[in-house]
């Protein structure tokens, strides 16, 4: 029997414990993750530098952190999406064995930099997008200066830039935890996978097969077009309608599966755009799983304003589905998902 078949008994205690340790790991979690962010600065232009630092007034862009000095440096983006970062050597002579690059000085890092003929310093950091990961000289440049990080991002839309984080930022020492619904065993759902067919698409090269397309939206506005190789069908507990939903999935079903769904708990009881779901891979013989929606979590969105969430295609709005399924003015309601992590959890707002 495959891993992925091994079933959960949502009664059991040890069950309900994981649950708890489970809540503990997130709490954690966005302590040492995404309530370090504070702040995104995003690079207008091609072939341009913009000085940064904490002193707006000296700066083409103030620079986040409690650590960041007055004037710290210069970011330029580059042709080829990279990020340009540069140090004066006035910066370099004040503190720069304190900038380092992957927690070594940046000076130390020869094979790396280049270095002027007036002694400025530059790095180029390559945006975590075009990052592969199998490939260890390509591994993203994180630069540091005291309890400040930083470094380069690309998302869908042409955008590229600096994610910044703080292991001092304020929001770590005020977060109160995670709220959640109770744990409830009926949330545990069987589910089963079902593969899409390929359909005709006519294109500029003639007729081929495609899969179908999922439009993702972030929260900054833009679109990144995907496909899905299949979708979970299954019911939820105390669903009046008795809808057969689906959740469309991203990406292949023989590893485990990243969901984003909207259901009709969002904007009321749960974050507004929606939640995430990790889901064990569907069995390779016969395509079953469970989906535990007690594990329904929110996105980084709901904790800090410098996220760039991507958001539930349509395709996974499940109050939708039971609205097209229920009987024309039917009144029974359906497509709500009362598990997993609450609206309280959006410390930031």
């Amino acid at each position: 029997m495959s891993s992925s078949a091994v079933r959960i008994d949502p009664t059991s205690q040890s069950y309900l414990q994981a649950i708890e340790q489970w809540h503990v790991q997130r709490n954690n979690f966005m302590k040492r993750d995404w309530l370090t962010l504070a702040g995104l600065v995003w690079i207008p232009e091609k072939n341009t530098k913009y000085t940064i630092g904490s002193d707006a007034s000296k700066n083409d862009i103030e620079f986040p952190g409690t650590s960041t000095p007055a004037q710290l440096g210069a970011l330029e983006r580059l042709d080829n999406d990279r990020v340009r970062f540069t140090v004066t050597k006035e910066s370099l002579d004040h503190f720069g064995d304190d900038i380092k690059v992957n927690d070594e000085p940046i000076l130390a890092q020869t094979a790396k930099i280049t270095t002027s003929d007036n002694g400025n310093v530059s790095i180029d950091l390559v945006p975590d997008s075009d990052v592969d990961s199998t490939n260890q000289t390509e591994r993203e440049s994180i630069v540091s200066y005291g309890s400040v990080t930083w470094y380069a991002i690309k998302r869908a839309g042409d955008r590229v830039g600096i994610r910044v984080k703080d292991s001092q930022n304020p929001p770590i020492n005020q977060f109160q935890g995670i709220k959640y619904y109770p744990t409830k065993p009926e949330y545990v759902v069987d589910a089963q996978w079902q593969n899409l067919p390929k359909t005709q698409e006519e294109g500029e090269e003639g007729s081929r097969l495609v899969p179908k397309k999922l439009k993702i939206a972030n929260l900054l506005g833009d679109i990144r077009e995907t496909f899905a190789s299949g979708y979970l069908r299954f019911k939820l507990p105390n669903d009046e309608t008795s809808t057969e939903y689906k959740l469309y999935v991203e990406g292949s079903p023989d590893k485990e599966l990243f969901v984003l769904f909207r259901d009709g708990t969002s904007g009321k009881s749960t974050y507004g755009s929606g939640r995430f779901i990790r889901i064990n891979k569907p069995d390779p013989e016969t395509g079953k799983v469970q989906i535990d929606f007690n594990k329904a979590f929110n996105p980084p969105c709901a904790f800090t304003p410098f996220a760039t969430c991507p958001l539930p295609p349509m395709d996974n709005w499940l109050h939708l589905q039971a609205k097209a399924n229920a009987a024309s003015g039917s009144e029974k309601s359906g497509g709500s998902v009362e598990a997993g992590e609450t609206v309280e959890s959006q410390h930031h707002l």
